[in-house]
């Protein structure tokens, strides 16, 4: 065997380990990404039951319902913690958005029927204002299938 054919070997043996590399950090980055989607999705659902707790059992669960019921039956300073309560469990909802998970999906629909579906909570989103979050939390809400 000469040097010109050893050569070619060595080449064609380099050409298939790079190939295999390839595959083999394909593979790697894809477990990664989705191990990386099953996190965001945990963290999301952590963040919009914390902010579904804290709205029906906190201190304010008869503030709530009658604000969802009918957001006119407030005075001032109960609508302000109304803003404020639902004002996070928005942020909640916009998080949702960027999962897949069929359970987050699940999730998100219940926000858009027991909040953003009562005549005091679309009144409530109507009287928002614009912001990012409120931008993705109406997206969220549109894009929703479940339910």
């Amino acid at each position: 065997m000469n040097w010109e054919a050893i050569s070619a070997i060595g080449e064609a043996v380099g050409a298939a380990a790079v190939v295999f590399t390839l595959i083999y950090l394909a593979i790697q980055v894809r477990h990664a990404r989705e191990q990386q989607e099953v996190q965001t999705a945990g963290i999301a659902i952590q963040t919009s039951m914390y902010a579904a707790e804290s709205l029906f059992l906190g201190d304010n669960p008869e503030l709530i319902k009658r604000g969802l019921e009918d957001l006119s039956s407030l005075d001032p300073g109960e609508r302000s913690t109304f803003h404020l309560l639902l004002s996070r469990n928005l942020a909640g909802l916009a998080s949702l958005q960027r999962s897949d998970d069929p359970l987050c999906q699940a999730i998100a629909a219940w926000y858009r029927d027991e909040f953003y579906g009562t005549p005091g909570g679309t009144q409530w989103l109507a009287e928002f204002p614009d912001s990012p979050i409120k931008r993705q939390a109406l997206s969220a809400l549109e894009s929703i299938s479940i339910g």
